[in-house]
C-alpha cells in the first residue's frame, strides 16, 4: 500500500519535478473551487484520487463526478 498523496496550498513548498508542482497547483485550484461550490450552491463536494489494482490512476476525481488527469 502506497502512502497517501499530500498537496500544499503554497506550491513553493513542493519539492521535486515540474510535473509534481503542476499536479499540486491543480489540486489546490480544484479544492478552492469545490469549497466555493459548497459554500455558494450548497452541494456536497469531495476531491478524490483513484487507482485500480493494475496501478492505473486518475489524479483527481471530484464529487459531483468529474474525472481529471493532469499532464504537463
Amino acid at each position: 500500500m502506497k502512502a497517501p498523496k499530500v498537496y500544499f496550498f503554497d506550491v513553493g513548498d513542493v519539492i521535486g519535478e515540474e510535473g509534481a508542482r503542476f499536479e499540486n497547483l491543480v489540486a489546490a485550484a480544484l479544492l478552492k473551487r469545490l469549497h466555493f461550490i459548497e459554500d455558494h450552491d450548497g452541494y456536497r463536494c469531495e476531491l478524490r484520487y483513484i487507482r485500480d489494482k493494475e496501478g492505473r490512476e486518475v489524479d483527481f476525481a471530484t464529487l459531483p463526478f468529474i474525472p481529471l488527469l493532469t499532464r504537463l
